[in-house]
Parts: structure tokens; sequence; C-alpha cells
């Protein structure tokens, strides 16, 4: 790479000093409706001006795309962010509200020392005041001897209600 861009660099200033030296001949430039009287070193430089105007420009719009670009990306990942981020926080709203949801359950529930904050026991022991009868139709004195049975889901819902109102 270094060599070539010697060697272009050399055969740059090869034209120059051609153009200078040999560039004394009459030439006539025409542009936009105009013309202009010059030499061929003339015509020469005018065009090493224009070059000079010309790589810049171009290095400037290069330059300038490649920031849009880079600003598009950032837009995209500051985007993407932004909704991992409310995903997050969903997800999160939505495991406290469960676990809101089970701690009310939780309190409302009736426990064994009567405080309403401690959790309830596995299975309730069935109360004798709102049951007259077992399953099996005999009196509840006489259904002691045998092992309770579970209560309807019913049952407990209107035991805690009770349990509330006193």
């Amino acid at each position: 790479m270094l060599v070539i861009g010697l060697l272009l660099v050399l055969i740059a200033i090869a034209f120059i000093v051609g153009a200078v030296y040999d560039g004394a001949e009459p030439a006539t430039m025409e542009a936009f409706g105009s013309e202009l009287d010059t030499t061929v070193a003339g015509v020469f430089f005018t065009g090493v001006g224009t070059t000079l105007l010309f790589v810049p420009g171009l290095w400037l719009l290069k330059a300038a795309t490649a920031r849009s670009r880079k600003q598009r990306a950032d837009r995209k990942a500051q985007r993407v962010r932004h909704r991992e981020s409310v995903a997050k926080l969903e997800q999160e709203r939505n495991e406290l509200r469960a676990e809101n949801e089970r701690l009310a359950a939780a309190a409302s529930r009736p426990s064994a020392g009567g405080s309403p904050a401690a959790p309830a026991a596995a299975t309730p022991a069935p109360r004798r005041d709102s049951v007259d009868r077992t399953p099996g139709g005999k009196h509840a004195d006489a259904a002691a001897d045998q092992p309770p049975t579970a209560q309807p889901a019913e049952d407990d819902h209107l035991a805690r209600d009770q349990q509330r109102r006193t």
C-alpha cells in the first residue's frame, strides 16, 4: 500500500510539473455560457481546485451518513432497551400482584391462635355448632369416634364470614 501511494504521489507531481512548464499554450474554457481565455496550466489548476473542493465534499457526505447510521442504531438499541425495561416492570408488577393476592388470601384465613395474620392449619377441624349431622346421617356426637371429613369450600367461606362479623 505504501509503495502504491508513493507511486501515485510521484505521478501527480509529474503532471503538475508538466502542466506548469509546458502549459503556456493558450486555451479557451467555456462554462455556463461564458468563455474564458487562459492557458493549459490554468485549465490544469482549475481542475486541481475543483478536485480540492470535491474530495472534502465526498468526505463530509460519508461522515454525515456514518453519523446518521450510528444515531439510528443508537435509537433502535434504546427502543429495544425501553421495551425490555417495560416488559421487566410488567413482569415484576404481575409477580407483586400475585404475591399480594396470596398474602391477602393468607391474611383472611383464620389461624389456630385466632390471629388472622398467621397461616391457617392444613385441614381445619369441623365445627360442631354448624353441622348437625355427618354425611352418613348420624348425629355429630355419635360421629366423634370416626375420623373427621373435610368440609366443602362453601362451608369454609361461611365460617370465615361468621368470624369476621364477631
